[in-house]
């Protein structure tokens, strides 16, 4: 587990929007919010949990976000929540193809 005493103090908003350099950062905190461009509209960042990052990849698929929680990522801060909002740039994919790369998605997620 990484160093606890680099924390992000507050809410913290990253947007990655240059794709060919997409790579999910090291994590500083417990708490963590993954997504496509749905989450860097979150205008009221006000919570109870002071010490939450949320890292926005405009224009990711399912398959982008199995890529960038690929288990192969050096050991880092294991977040003791990860929130993953994704699919919406999957909204015209076959179910079957959707629950399969969900699947892949979420255990690779389950490995950071």
């Amino acid at each position: 587990m990484a160093n606890q005493s680099e924390h992000v103090v507050g809410p913290s908003m990253t947007v990655h929007r240059d794709r060919a350099r997409w790579k999910l950062p090291p994590l500083k905190t417990q708490v963590v919010v993954i997504g496509d461009s749905n989450i860097n509209r979150a205008t009221d960042l006000e919570t109870k949990v002071r010490s939450i990052e949320f890292h926005s990849f405009p224009g990711a698929k399912i398959t982008h976000f199995e890529n960038l929680l690929s288990p192969t990522l050096p050991r880092q801060n294991t977040p003791k929540v990860v929130v993953l909002s994704v699919g919406i740039n999957n909204k015209t994919y076959r179910p079957q193809t959707f629950e399969q790369q969900l699947k892949n998605m979420i255990h690779n997620a389950s490995k950071l």
